[in-house]
């Protein structure tokens, strides 16, 4: 999403404070927008690739799906944040999580690698629509999309995403070190 739901969840709150709400619409269609359309580039890509390696064909099938409804989940969950609903979202959590074990559990055991991306897939699909009918979701596609304000928003966006790698990073570097050098000691 290349940042994009990042800067919807610094926007759409900003926006709402100012009461700026024809704004705020526009900002959910533009990332909205998107967000689909970057995922199902990426689906595109991985389908393509999929008919060139024929032992991962259902696999690579299947993470394809796995991308755009993780990505539209991600985006529905931004929608919640972004509007402060996060007593309706730690509800949905649990749910989601408790049909996510369930799922991934049984169909890992079923059908191995394919059943867990099944799984992840179906999740990911009851969670936009758990997100979808609880949230702000209603996003009218009809009008054009700016992309100006796209371009806003990816100037935005882009950087909340380095940030949020590097502070991953920087709490997992410390972890790498000792790993490092406690296999040396123990190899001497």
């Amino acid at each position: 999403h290349l940042g994009i739901i990042n800067a919807i969840e610094r926007e759409i709150p900003f926006y709402n404070g100012k009461k700026a709400f024809q704004r705020v619409e526009a900002v959910k269609k533009i990332a909205f927008k998107f967000v689909l359309f970057s995922s199902l580039n990426v689906g595109f890509v991985l389908l393509a690739l999929s008919f060139f390696w024929k032992g991962h064909q259902m696999s690579l099938l299947l993470t394809a799906l796995v991308i755009i409804a993780e990505t539209a989940a991600s985006f529905y969950q931004s929608m919640l944040h972004s509007y402060k609903q996060f007593k309706l979202w730690s509800l949905f959590l649990v749910i989601i999580g408790f049909v996510s074990f369930l799922l991934k559990v049984s169909l890992l055991m079923l059908f191995g690698l394919n059943g867990l991306l099944a799984a992840l897939i179906v999740t990911a699909a009851f969670t936009a629509f758990l997100y979808k009918k609880g949230g702000h979701a209603t996003i009218d596609l009809s009008v054009p999309v700016a992309f100006k304000e796209m371009v806003r928003l990816l100037k935005m966006g882009i950087p909340l995403v380095f940030y949020r790698i590097m502070y991953t990073l920087s709490l997992s570097v410390d972890r790498l070190v000792i790993i490092f050098f406690l296999g040396r000691f123990l190899i001497q």
